[in-house]
C-alpha cells in the first residue's frame, strides 16, 4: 500500500475546496457532495486560474486532464493541495508529468471495472456472432447465408486474460458465465487455480497464445508492457484467434495487428483503445470488416459504477478533513 503523510494531523477548515474537473461522473460527485462542509468549485479550464489552484486542497479530475501544463501550475501556484483525487483506474498521465512532493495521488480502484468487462465481452460475442455483418448486410435487404455460416458460439471456447486485477477478474466471472474456459496471465504471481481459473506467469505467453481462441487486454501501460501484442505474440495467436483491448492503445502494436488482420491469421480484432488516437481518417483499420472501434467508451454508462466513483471522492474529502490516508492511494 502506498504510503500516507498527511501535511497536518487534523484539517479542521469546514470550507476546504475541491477543484471538480470535467467528467462524466460530475453530476453523480455534487449530488454526493451536497452537505460535505467543502467548497467544490466547478472548473472548465484545462489550467485552472492561479487563485483557484492557491486555494484547492483537493483536485478531482479524470487521468486524462492532466496535462503537462496543468502539472506546472500545481507546482507553482498549489501550495494547499494535498490531494488528487482521480475519477479513473489508471494514472499514466501523472507518471508522465510527475506529481509534486507531499501531494498524494488515489484513484477509484475497481468502480468501473463490471462496464469495462460488460464492453469487452459485449465486444467479443458481437465478433463471435458476426452481428457487424448482419448488421451490415441490411444494406443489401437480404440475408447472406455466409454470415451465418461465419458465426462461432463461445461456449467451450478458451479466453486468455491478460493483466488478472480488477478488470481481468470481471472479464473471467462473466466468461465463466458463457461457458468458456478462462486462463489468465499475471507478472505479479505464480502459475496456480483460483477456482476455474488456470493463472499463469508472463513468460509463458507465447505459449498460451497458440491455445487460445479469444483474447482480452486488461494490463496497464508500463515500460514492461509498450508493444506486448507484437509481431511475433500475433504469429504465435491460433488461427482465427480474436483480439479485444479494453487497456491501453500502445499495449497493441498497431502495425502489427493491422497486417495480422489483413493476412486473415487473426478472426478479428476489438479496440476501445488504440495508438495513435485518434486514429487518421485515412487508416487502413477503418476500412476492415473484421474490427470493431469504439472511442475508449468502456466505461460508459451504469448508475452503479458512477455512484460508487462519487462515493469515493466523498469518503476521501472526509479523510482529509479527519486527517486519514484516503482509499485507494497509488503512486506515479
Amino acid at each position: 500500500m502506498t504510503s500516507w503523510t498527511p501535511a497536518y494531523s487534523s484539517w479542521t477548515d469546514p470550507s476546504m475546496r475541491g477543484l471538480l474537473f470535467p467528467t462524466v461522473v460530475r453530476e453523480a460527485i455534487l449530488e454526493r457532495m451536497r452537505g460535505s462542509g467543502a467548497d467544490i468549485e466547478l472548473v472548465d479550464d484545462p489550467v485552472p486560474p492561479p487563485a483557484a489552484l492557491e486555494d484547492a486542497a483537493m483536485l478531482i479530475l479524470p487521468a486524462h486532464a492532466y496535462s503537462a501544463a496543468l502539472a506546472d501550475g500545481i507546482r507553482t501556484h498549489g501550495r494547499a493541495l494535498r490531494l488528487i483525487q482521480l475519477v479513473s483506474a489508471g494514472y499514466e498521465e501523472l507518471s508522465q508529468w510527475g506529481v509534486p512532493p507531499g501531494v498524494a495521488v488515489a484513484n477509484v480502484g475497481a468502480s468501473w471495472a463490471p462496464n469495462v468487462a460488460e464492453h469487452a465481452l459485449a465486444m467479443m460475442l458481437a465478433l463471435a456472432r458476426s452481428i457487424p455483418a448482419l448488421v451490415a448486410s441490411r444494406a443489401e435487404r437480404q440475408h447472406d447465408l455466409r454470415i451465418v455460416r461465419a458465426m462461432r458460439s463461445v461456449e467451450g471456447a478458451t479466453l486468455l486474460v491478460l493483466g488478472y486485477g480488477h478488470i481481468g477478474k470481471e472479464v473471467a466471472k462473466r466468461a465463466l458465465s458463457f461457458g468458456m474456459h478462462v486462463r489468465a496471465v499475471t507478472r505479479t504471481a505464480p502459475r496456480h487455480v483460483e477456482g476455474p481459473v488456470r493463472i499463469e506467469p508472463a513468460s509463458m505467453l507465447t505459449e498460451l497464445a497458440g491455445d487460445a481462441d479469444f483474447v482480452v487486454v486488461c494490463v496497464p501501460s508500463s515500460p514492461s508492457t509498450v508493444g506486448l501484442l507484437d509481431q511475433r505474440f500475433f504469429s504465435a495467436c491460433k488461427p482465427g484467434c480474436v483480439i479485444v483491448n479494453v487497456a491501453r492503445g500502445n499495449v497493441v502494436d498497431t502495425d502489427a495487428l493491422e497486417q495480422a488482420l489483413a493476412s486473415g491469421h487473426l478472426g478479428g480484432a476489438a479496440l476501445d483503445v488504440i495508438d495513435p488516437d485518434p486514429l487518421p481518417a485515412s487508416h487502413p483499420l477503418w476500412g476492415m470488416e473484421n474490427l470493431i472501434l469504439s472511442p475508449h467508451a468502456a466505461i460508459a454508462g451504469g448508475q452503479a459504477a458512477m455512484a460508487r466513483v462519487a462515493e469515493i471522492a466523498h469518503e476521501n474529502l472526509h479523510r482529509l478533513l479527519r486527517g486519514e490516508a484516503p482509499q485507494h492511494l497509488v503512486k506515479p
